[in-house]
């Protein structure tokens, strides 16, 4: 589906770069070359049972994956995000979680 829909959208409007983690994709473009509506739309109407959302800069700052990647003149700097949904829960002690999913948590927390 990527190689035979998507990278043939994606070079036909003028894509710079892309790069992809199993679903998440972040696409870089020109905006005086490439129109993103375009893409989305032929991206959707290619492959009709999956639809693409789309995540614009804001502010001069991406979010891909648990990064914050922010423009600045030439440069790109990155940091650490995390969505505004995120809860502070616990993994609740069940036997059907490893023992290891309950530390890295709580470790979190404390390196947090």
């Amino acid at each position: 589906m990527e190689h035979s829909h998507l990278n043939t959208i994606l070079t036909e409007n003028k894509i710079l770069g892309q790069f992809r983690y199993v679903d998440d994709f972040l696409i870089m473009y020109n905006e005086e070359d490439t129109d993103i509506e375009i893409i989305h739309t032929q991206s959707n109407n290619a492959i009709p049972t999956m639809q693409l959302s789309i995540g614009k800069e804001t502010k001069n700052i991406i979010t891909f994956l648990e990064f914050a990647i922010h423009k600045n003149h030439d440069s790109l700097y990155f940091s650490l995000y995390r969505k505004p949904t995120m809860k502070h829960t616990i993994i609740p002690k069940d036997p059907f979680h490893p023992i290891e999913h309950k530390q890295a948590a709580i470790m979190y927390f404390v390196k947090e």
